[in-house]
């Protein structure tokens, strides 16, 4: 049986702190899908735009061995729509 673990962040200037999460992530299922927070969302709730583009900052989150999917968040308020 797969175990899907799914996690959610901005994840603006990827550091080693958002790979010890994302990694740590990955050991607690089979498959670790990741949501990016769109650029209005991170607007809407930190009150600024996060310095790398949306696309850029999913692009780089998929890069990961470890992620086997990454993609956007939905623009509104409802977190949850991806799922």
């Amino acid at each position: 049986m797969k175990t899907r673990v799914l996690c959610c962040g901005t994840f603006d200037f990827l550091h080693p702190g958002h790979l010890y999460f994302l990694k740590q992530a990955s050991e607690l299922g089979s498959e670790l899908h990741v949501v990016v927070a769109r650029d209005e969302n991170v607007n809407k709730i930190k009150g600024r735009y996060p310095t790398h583009k949306e696309e850029e900052r999913r692009k780089k989150v998929g890069e990961l061995d470890y992620v086997d999917d990454a993609r956007l968040g939905y623009p509104g308020m409802n977190f949850l729509k991806v799922v």
